[in-house]
């Protein structure tokens, strides 16, 4: 335990930096008698006011119902103020240098570490924002960092001590403490009861000016908020915030003068979020991360140049009515400047595990966001995030082609369909065109299509078989409307939690599903349709086109089988890329004489999906898992150091065991 000198005020009213921060607490509601016994009037939360100095002019100190009093204190007590939280034992007091001539010594604060321990997966999150050079972190789950009154958040502390607590005057404006969240990591709860709440640091004693970078975890309590603001600044000037906005309808995104809006669907799942703020949006200036996934999107064209002059936790900066967030914060974090890669996917990876059962926390360099390598049981030899609704890309081409299957029978596979100008212009307004094209007047077998949409992943053929197919179907929708809703209705009959597809091809990012979802699907292609897995399984194919422009091509499958890294386990498998900004791989494989889904998704780079699929399979990604990220790091280096011959460590466990 240590006292630590917090703001150092010579006389009253003090330097205005100071005096901000201990406002920000409701005013006094007044003193007990003169002479009153303070220990008859002790409870596990109170203050202390000197006696017979008028403080309301410029002292607000918390006072909240029946569970806090104000003490009067004899002269001989030798201090002016004392603050205790019982939450984390905080205090905040100041010695008379001479009372009467209202001259004060220093603020000072002290927490007792030994009272309060910090829980493992909170000090996790400590951990590494300390050792990455985070300048600000803001756990609620922290006891460290936080005040609890009657069972609401009353105060968030920068437990790296850089920045003021964001509180509140109004109780009415707590979020609710929510224990139970994130498998007992727990977080703050905002909009309990579709009402307003919010905590604020009010400015900070100077601005953060751009480059900064903040990054919290988040998850929405409506599916769609349409103008909810998670992070906020302080004033309209000095905004940095993190959002949906309705300026962008349906979209996460930020905005620091310039609103941006990502292409990433609002929706009720757990988060991470990370805003870079550095000027116009590019790969090098402002950009907007969700689970660790560069997003693109739209912008406005003003200047995107705000600092951040303050902390706004759950709400506009203004209290702006229907902005204010209805769900779960937990850590939010500022990076003053711009974090390296390995800095931001680090906390990523750390924010992300909070979101696991605690005793599933893993710690891994998988470039790839979610993956699993599953039994046809369902067992997971492998699994990270495995139930994260991810963008599935093309990977929605292989329930495409299983739902059209079910009408295509193999009696059909050698019809002939002629493609007609009406369609083909549709199509290709839908999709930007594939290659190799296929075009208008040409005459083509349901097979070939099934081989285009499945090797090199062809999106016109992906479009037609939905459109073909949706054409045979009762209703009185479009056929790609009619077949995309039996998509989705198939899906949900197999009980598939928070998936959701809005195209055929994979195009766009509305398409939702897990990598378990995708595993189980591939095992279910193999299980009721062999011919359609043969497919999937055929590295390369010729396809032949009849009709006026009659011709054949070659097509060759998307996953480099036999490429570098190479996968000899390979039996039959669809990629899933979009955009640039996603990479997946589903693929059944033999592995060790069993049969497995592998799947991977979000990667990125894209490509990394493969060396991330051999990984796994070679057994190199970790499958011990641990409640503590930190601990499996360490054990990590441990192995490294017994593997290095000029380890001081391999040579004395040498010269140990020698004998």
């Amino acid at each position: 335990m240590a006292w630590e000198v917090i703001a150092n005020l010579k006389g009253m009213p003090g330097d205005s930096i100071a005096m901000e921060i201990l406002a920000k607490v409701p005013q006094r509601r007044g003193l007990l008698p003169d002479g009153a016994n303070a220990n008859d009037y002790y409870k596990p939360e109170h203050y202390g006011i000197w006696q017979g100095v008028t403080t309301g002019g410029y002292l607000n100190m918390p006072l909240a119902g029946s569970s806090f009093v104000w003490e009067v204190l004899p002269a001989s007590a030798g201090f002016a103020v004392v603050q205790r939280r019982t939450d984390s034992d905080k205090m905040i007091w100041r010695e008379a240098i001479d009372a009467a001539a209202n001259l004060w010594g220093p603020w000072r604060t002290v927490a007792d570490d030994a009272d309060v321990p910090m829980p493992e997966r909170q000090r996790m999150i400590y951990d590494l924002a300390k050792s990455d050079g985070w300048y600000a972190l803001y756990d609620p789950a922290n006891p460290k960092g936080r005040d609890l009154v009657n069972g609401d958040v009353a105060a968030i502390y920068d437990l790296m001590g850089n920045l003021p607590p964001a509180t509140t005057n109004v109780a009415s404006s707590r979020p609710r403490w929510s224990p139970a969240s994130w498998d007992g990591y727990g977080g703050a709860w905002y909009g309990v009861g579709d009402v307003p709440n919010a905590l604020r640091t009010g400015l900070f004693p100077e601005a953060l000016q751009q480059p900064t970078f903040i990054m919290t975890l988040a998850r929405s309590d409506i599916s769609n908020p349409t103008s909810r603001v998670i992070v906020d600044g302080a004033t309209n000037a000095g905004r940095q915030a993190i959002l949906a906005s309705s300026l962008f309808p349906g979209k996460w995104g930020s905005y620091a003068g310039n609103e941006f809006g990502s292409t990433v669907d609002v929706d009720a799942f757990d988060h991470v979020f990370g805003a870079q703020f550095n000027g116009a949006f590019s790969t090098t200036g402002s950009r907007f991360f969700v689970d660790g996934v560069p997003r693109t999107g739209s912008w406005g064209s003003t200047a995107n140049t705000r600092p951040l002059d303050g902390l706004t936790l759950g709400n506009h900066q203004a209290g702006t009515a229907g902005r204010w967030w209805d769900g779960l914060i937990g850590p939010t974090l500022i990076y003053k400047g711009i974090p390296s890669d390995e800095v931001r996917e680090r906390m990523e990876r750390a924010l992300q595990s909070i979101t696991l059962p605690a005793s599933l926390v893993q710690s891994d360099r998988l470039k790839s966001k979610e993956a699993v390598l599953m039994r046809a049981d369902g067992t997971l030899d492998f699994g990270k995030l495995p139930d994260q609704p991810e963008i599935p890309a093309s990977l929605t081409k292989m329930l495409m082609q299983y739902v059209a299957r079910k009408t295509v029978t193999n009696a059909r596979l050698s019809e002939a369909l002629t493609l007609d100008s009406t369609e083909m212009a549709t199509i290709n307004t839908i999709t930007g065109g594939s290659s190799p094209e296929i075009k208008a007047g040409d005459v083509i077998t349901w097979r070939e299509l099934f081989y285009m949409a499945s090797l090199p992943s062809h999106n016109v053929a992906a479009e037609l078989l939905a459109a073909r197919v949706g054409s045979e179907l009762s209703g009185t929708d479009t056929p790609r409307d009619k077949f995309i809703a039996l998509m989705n209705s198939t899906v949900q009959g197999w009980g598939w939690t928070g998936a959701n597809f809005t195209t055929a091809s994979g195009l766009g990012t509305s398409n939702k599903a897990t990598a378990r979802q995708m595993a189980q699907l591939i095992f279910r292609i193999r299980d009721e349709d062999s011919t359609l897995i043969g497919i999937m399984g055929e590295l390369t194919h010729t396809v032949t086109i009849t009709g006026p422009n009659a011709r054949t091509f070659t097509i060759n499958h998307s996953i480099p089988v036999n490429g570098n890294p190479s996968f000899p386990e390979f039996i039959a498998g669809k990629t899933g890329t979009l955009n640039n900004i996603i990479g997946n791989v589903c693929m059944l494989v033999n592995h060790g004489g069993t049969v497995k889904a592998l799947v991977t998704m979000g990667a990125l780079p894209v490509n990394d999906r493969y060396p991330d699929a051999r990984t796994i399979l070679d057994g190199n990604a970790p499958t011990t898992l641990s409640r503590s990220p930190a601990l499996t790091e360490f054990i990590n280096m441990f192995l490294q150091s017994l593997n290095n011959p000029n380890s001081r460590l391999k040579q004395a466990l040498d010269d140990l065991y020698s004998s």
